[in-house]
């Protein structure tokens, strides 16, 4: 059975859409629109960005990303989790270079940077401004510890897989063309037979919001779930935008938290 991260490395890398990669690169934008940016950087600080990643938070955690895959036992003994993937590897795509990061490792770059941007939007619906540090760094920034974690990373991989597929069905059924088109980029990103015929099967599937939505186990993953759906579509239809507003209802998600996704990543 195909692996649902290294699935999703290969969506992050060639993206869904359009703007999928856009809206991913405003996320790690200076200006951090509710203190996402400045969330981001405290996390580049922990795994060995520098006390000061500012305007070039891309550019450094890509640039970690490098050095660890081209030394990857001096990234070890500095502690860099990026030695094992994560945001740097995802940092990398959106700038057009992979750095030979495994596309596993692209797909839990992609995962934590949802888990960041969840964090952030509850943290924002408390009150406190999205300004939080992390104690521990999330999964998808580093290796699982133990099987409980690594059975965890991927179910969150399967339901994050399953959310933006389901979203790329939302203006109704797939046609040949737009089938062709996703299946074509994935084979560009190096996506092997069985995974793209695993998206190939789950896009042909009818449309089911309440499946997913009966699968999400808490209101962070909530988050995350509506935040990859956003990355899946374009949301410029009537038919995606009521798709849309259909799932943060089933997932009972505030409006503050919905309008802060959306202007994380430079949405109206």
């Amino acid at each position: 059975m195909s692996n649902a991260l290294d699935i999703l490395g290969d969506l992050f890398q060639a993206g869904m859409t359009k703007s999928g990669n856009d809206r991913m690169r405003n996320v790690f934008g200076e200006k951090g629109q509710e203190g996402l940016g400045s969330l981001l950087e405290e996390v580049a600080k922990q795994i060995g960005g520098g006390s000061d990643a500012g305007g070039n938070l891309l550019e450094t955690l890509s640039k970690m990303a490098q050095d660890a895959i081209q030394d990857p036992k001096g990234a070890l003994k500095e502690g860099n989790p990026l030695a094992v993937g994560g945001l740097g590897a995802l940092a990398g795509a959106i700038l057009g270079n992979p750095s030979g990061a495994a596309k596993g490792a692209l797909g839990a770059g992609g995962l934590a940077l949802l888990a960041i941007l969840a964090k952030s939007a509850l943290s924002a619906k408390q009150g406190t401004g999205g300004q939080q540090s992390f104690a521990d760094i999330p999964l998808g920034l580093r290796q699982p510890a133990n099987a409980a974690e690594e059975r965890e990373l991927e179910s969150r991989a399967d339901l994050i897989l399953h959310a933006m597929i389901n979203a790329a069905k939302a203006d109704g059924a797939i046609d040949q063309q737009e089938l062709n088109r996703i299946v074509e980029r994935l084979e560009k990103t190096g996506a092997d037979a069985a995974e793209r015929a695993r998206v190939r099967d789950e896009l042909l599937k009818p449309l089911d919001t309440n499946d997913l939505v009966r699968a999400v186990p808490d209101e962070e993953a909530g988050v995350q779930i509506y935040a990859a759906s956003l990355l899946a579509t374009e949301a410029d239809t009537e038919a995606e935008r009521e798709y849309l507003r259909h799932l943060a209802a089933g997932l009972r998600l505030d409006q503050p938290v919905v309008a802060y996704v959306h202007r994380e990543f430079g949405m109206a």
